[in-house]
């Protein structure tokens, strides 16, 4: 009987290990004093079994990440356990304002998209069981006339990417 409760016990430990997914909405904001972004996603349970079961907490794959800032963009980087230990951070960052948990990209998983509070565009980390990336979002600036008709789009820069100039009556000169 005891043999049957201690392989009941196993089979439903081994299931729970097997159905428990990382959850996105865990992940742990840092930031360290050179302004860059860490994240860290919760660990997750693994169970050996043996003579002796032994319950273990694993970093999942792309479960330590590095955000950091070079001219306007944003490099991506992921740490291993062991170079996350070497780093001194401090939790929270003073930048970002909120995370959000979406399928942002479409691909049925879930994505991180990091707001910041100093008016920069929001960032999307996508892939987090895959390839890891982030998308930036593209800002494009419409320029309007007197009466709210789009003459003008410009990129972030204020370079013009297309121009509209119209006729009278609202036709289009070609």
């Amino acid at each position: 009987m005891r043999a049957v409760f201690r392989y009941l016990l196993f089979f439903f430990l081994v299931v729970a290990a097997t159905a428990t997914k990382a959850n996105t909405g865990e992940y742990l904001v840092y930031s360290d004093p050179s302004g860059n972004i860490y994240l860290q996603a919760p660990k997750q349970f693994v169970l050996i079994h043996g003579e002796v079961a032994v319950p273990l907490l694993i970093t999942p794959k792309n479960g330590l990440l590095k955000l950091a800032k070079s001219d306007s963009s944003w490099q991506l980087t992921v740490l291993t356990p062991a170079q996350w230990q070497l780093l001194q951070l401090t939790p929270g960052s003073a930048i970002v304002k909120s995370i959000g948990y979406a399928d942002f990209d479409g691909d049925g998983l879930a994505d991180i998209r990091l707001i910041f509070n100093n008016g920069q565009p929001a960032i999307t980390v996508t892939g987090l069981t895959t390839i890891v990336k982030i998308i930036t979002p593209v800002v494009t600036y419409l320029h309007t006339d007197v009466l709210g008709s789009v003459i003008a789009e410009s990129d972030g820069s204020g370079n013009i990417i297309k121009k509209t100039d119209y006729k009278p009556f609202g036709d289009v000169n070609k």
